[in-house]
């Protein structure tokens, strides 16, 4: 949530689209589900990142994914509004640019 606050948002909505997030990994649309094939990631695989390493370590596999999928950010970012929907879509792309920012508050906690 401080990377999205960070960023111009504020707390209700960092958390309103984290729950969106998880909502759509937890049921995703086949819309989605094809994104997630396409980028070569099982309807489960993300969900299961984030749940063995942490919502940064899903987040960096995503990335990875959908930059080897597509060297145009407009391609990337509508992947990203495609499987998590526009209420969460944003603040995904949020993390997702700025993961180096959200490692280092993670480090900052530790």
């Amino acid at each position: 949530m401080a990377v999205m606050t960070d960023n111009g948002k504020s707390a209700s909505e960092a958390g309103t689209s984290l729950r969106f997030m998880f909502n759509a990994l937890a049921s995703p649309t086949e819309k989605a589900i094809g994104y997630f094939k396409a980028i070569g990631l099982g309807q489960l695989d993300l969900a299961r990142q984030i749940r063995e390493g942490g919502l940064l370590s899903g987040l960096q596999l995503l990335k990875d994914k959908v930059e080897a999928y597509s060297n145009d950010p407009a391609v990337r970012r509508g992947i990203y509004g495609e499987m998590f929907g526009a209420r969460s879509g944003s603040g995904v792309i949020t993390l997702i640019d700025q993961l180096d920012r959200y490692q280092a508050k993670i480090d900052a906690i530790n």
